[in-house]
């Protein structure tokens, strides 16, 4: 180094003894290639950098986690959404969108960096990928039309005479069959669709997310939480990473750890009416 000048940290247990620079022998040069070839081979190799596009997969039929067009070009919208775009504009990336199915979401995950739009963390995808912090506690409500809220006051009554509707590949189609394997369980090709079902008369119950409930309750005027508003079989709700993406991860949970990252969610939160 030259005057004034500080020595490495990595170097400073070589400094005593050696001559100053202008002083140096074949001898010392000989020491000094030592000294630089010993310190680059045991250099730790850092991970290679992310890839300028974030590629995300995404059923993009839940709202208020992510809706998304069906035809090209893709645009979504929503809390899941939101939250992913803020992070890709902090760290400079872009981010492309692929609609993806609830019944082929697992598979889709492995073409890309991650998936999002409501994903419930469970044991069978946490084997495929990892998933990131949770940033929704909720459970299962039931959603009808409010003029049979009287009608089906009660679990039993459901099952015995209510016709259930869910989503093909989810786990409200889990839930509904797995609770009410008695009643008449019709299942639809997207999320959309089971709420009008319902409001149309097509079918009486459908059970749903705690936060998706609530919002379909606020913008169908003829629909209705039941059962008292019980929660049912707690869950959480999370980013889903494809396998492999473990840096991805860790950065991503650095930014919503950082202050402009909480800011964010807290203002995601009251935007989408979360808990």
């Amino acid at each position: 180094p030259s005057s004034g000048s500080s020595v490495a940290p990595s170097a400073a247990r070589f400094r005593v003894g050696l001559p100053m620079l202008g002083r140096t022998s074949p001898t010392h040069l000989a020491f000094f290639a030592t000294v630089a070839l010993a310190c680059s081979s045991t250099h730790v190799a850092q991970p290679p950098p992310l890839a300028d596009t974030l590629r995300i997969a995404t059923p993009g039929d839940y709202a208020p986690f992510a809706t998304c067009s069906k035809s090209a070009p893709i645009v979504c919208e929503g809390f899941d959404v939101a939250l992913v775009e803020g992070y890709a504009a902090h760290r400079g990336r872009s981010i492309s969108f692929t609609l993806s199915s609830w019944a082929t979401l697992t598979e889709d995950l492995r073409q890309h960096d991650m998936a999002i739009g409501g994903i419930t963390i469970r044991e069978e995808r946490a084997k495929v990928g990892a998933f990131g912090a949770p940033f929704v506690r909720t459970g299962k409500q039931a959603l009808m039309r409010c003029e049979d809220t009287e009608r089906f006051p009660d679990w039993q009554s459901i099952e015995a005479s209510a016709r259930l509707v869910a989503n093909l590949g989810g786990g409200n189609e889990r839930f509904a069959k797995a609770h009410f394997a008695a009643a008449s369980v019709h299942i639809l090709e997207t999320n959309e669709a089971v709420p009008l079902a319902v409001r149309d008369g097509e079918a009486d119950v459908f059970f749903t997310d705690g936060p998706e409930a609530a919002l379909l309750a606020r913008t169908h005027e003829t629909l209705c939480i039941g059962l008292g508003g019980k929660l049912y079989e707690p869950f959480e709700l999370a980013l889903w990473f494809a396998p492999g993406k473990s840096d991805l991860r860790a950065d991503v949970a650095r930014y919503l750890d950082s202050p402009v990252g909480r800011k964010h969610l807290r203002e995601l939160r009251s935007r989408y009416q979360l808990p």
